[in-house]
């Protein structure tokens, strides 16, 4: 969708790879740009958090997982229905946490 400019997470990942200590701050700086907008890795990100980022709770990522995080970035994710993600999202938390949450995805034919 070219929310983030410049392919600037497949960077941060693929820094990340040779120095897996260093992923947590720049997700976190990362999360940040998305929460609130502004410069991230001298790259302008506009906000477009809907809440998601609110919390920039990273997980820590070694080696191995950077490596399978940078192949999913690889693919081209333009075909899957955004509803799908929305599901997710909605569930991860489990019902009851989702609802106290606000966290309800409206997909494109009721927006």
């Amino acid at each position: 969708m070219g929310l983030l400019p410049n392919q600037v997470f497949t960077k941060l990942a693929t820094a990340s790879v040779a120095h897996p200590e260093t992923f947590e701050a720049n997700a976190r700086q990362l999360f940040g740009g998305m929460a609130k907008g502004g410069a991230v890795a001298f790259e302008v990100i506009d906000c477009f958090n809907g809440g998601l980022f609110d919390d920039d709770a990273t997980l820590p990522l070694d080696e191995a997982e950077l490596k399978i995080v940078l192949k999913c970035a690889a693919l081209d994710w333009s075909n899957i229905e955004p509803s799908i993600f929305g599901t997710l999202f909605e569930r991860a938390p489990g019902p009851r946490q989702a609802f106290q949450q606000g966290a309800h995805y409206t997909d494109r034919t009721r927006s």
